[in-house]
């Protein structure tokens, strides 16, 4: 049986599809939903009749989209105090809230750092 699908994101309208079947109460359809935000996002499917529209069945799924993807940036230069030494700086970007770094060099931990960029 034919019936129509409306989707929501966050509560929004975000679609409908008028070709979405119901076969024994398994329904099949389809919609490209683009997601413009990181976050916990709910997307909600209904089963409605046409105007004026009745909502008869509803599903939702929760999920959490990540696309802010954690970056590590390593940068080098030489000291004028020190010539011989070389210091390396360390920019994260997109770091998620309340996370650290931890440097280490052949196994062994140099600094767990906080805060960003670090030297």
């Amino acid at each position: 049986m034919n019936t129509d699908v409306r989707f929501k994101l966050n509560g929004v309208e975000v679609g409908i599809d008028t070709t979405a079947t119901n076969i024994n109460y398994e329904y099949q359809y389809q919609s490209n939903i683009p997601i413009a935000n990181a976050g916990i996002s709910t997307v909600e499917v209904e089963d409605i009749s046409p105007p004026p529209i009745t909502v008869r069945s509803t599903a939702s799924v929760q999920f959490q989209v990540k696309l802010l993807v954690p970056k590590i940036t390593l940068s080098q230069a030489n000291t004028s105090l020190q010539p011989s030494v070389t210091v390396v700086t360390a920019t994260i970007t997109n770091r998620p809230p309340n996370s650290a770094v931890q440097f280490s060099m052949d196994g062994n931990i140099l600094k767990l750092d906080s805060v960003s960029p670090y030297k």
